[in-house]
């Protein structure tokens, strides 16, 4: 390590230590969220300077320490991002938009560093030498319900409500799996099952109708080798009738192959999952 990146380090670490207030009890978490709220403002004050090496070794902490709480990983992420440090970035993101998958701010923060990093990448591969403008990405001043985050990060006791979360899990990957192998076997009708009669496009193709003939026709003419799913992530809202799903999804079909992070919601209705909205997040290579 240089000797200015071994400075650099040393000052981040005094901060740190000077702004944390003492806890009375390592085991008190609301004591320490409370803490950490403090810390968090501190956090905006140091990003409101520019002093964005500062602030993220603060949201860093934080997010550590509070891993149900996007906005500080949301705040990390813009602060590495500020850094220059813009693969971190992206994960960062990641962490926070799976945190809690409603938390808008982050999921809009990620979409905009993922389309400038694609065109980045595109005007590279053509040539061109003029850059897109640098997205803005919005730092969060509060942390939402502070009250309900730290109920949520408390240990569970009550274990037929975990044994039912489990089971809610297990049924939306089961859906998901069974997508995907009718996919692979271009079983038309089976794969066209896994959607709600509520699924909007998000291709060129926006009706559904339209949609459905499109994909139905692409199934039956097409050969695929291979549609499988890795590191599947579901996160399943309150009242268990919503779930977002993320997932690596490895695709091969004649002469072309994709490897894509991707996002599927889904609805509970008439007792199965059904797809309500799918995206592709990025390209994984």
């Amino acid at each position: 390590m240089n000797t200015m990146s071994s400075r650099i380090s040393i000052i981040q670490i005094a901060i740190y230590l000077l702004m944390m207030p003492a806890f009375a009890n390592a085991n008190d978490l609301d004591n320490n969220s409370l803490n950490d709220l403090g810390l968090f403002k501190q956090g905006i004050q140091l990003s409101a300077d520019g002093k964005w090496a500062n602030a993220e070794a603060i949201f860093r902490g934080i997010a550590e320490r509070n891993p149900r709480w996007p906005e500080a990983k949301n705040n990390l992420a813009v602060a590495l991002y500020n850094s220059g440090k813009i693969e971190l970035s992206h994960k960062a993101f990641d962490d926070a938009v799976t945190s809690l998958p409603s938390f808008k701010t982050a999921q809009i923060n990620r979409q905009r560093l993922y389309d400038y990093s694609a065109t980045l990448a595109y005007n590279k591969a053509i040539g061109n030498n003029k850059n897109p403008d640098t997205p803005k990405l919005e730092l969060l001043n509060d942390v939402e319900d502070i009250s309900s985050i730290i109920a949520k990060s408390k240990p569970e006791i009550d274990d037929e409500n975990i044994d039912k979360n489990d089971l809610v899990f297990d049924q939306v990957k089961d859906s998901l799996i069974k997508w995907s192998e009718s996919w692979s076997n271009s079983d038309v009708e089976q794969y066209l099952s896994a959607y709600s009669d509520e699924f909007v496009p998000t291709g060129k193709i926006k009706d559904y109708t339209h949609w459905k003939k499109q994909r139905s026709a692409k199934l039956r003419n097409g050969k695929i080798d291979r549609v499988s799913l890795k590191s599947i992530q579901v996160f399943v809202d309150d009242s268990k009738q919503q779930a977002l799903a993320e997932f690596i999804q490895d695709y091969k079909a004649n002469n072309y192959q994709d490897k894509v992070l991707k996002q599927i919601r889904l609805a509970y209705k008439n007792d199965r999952w059904l797809i309500i909205s799918e995206q592709v997040l990025r390209e994984i290579k």
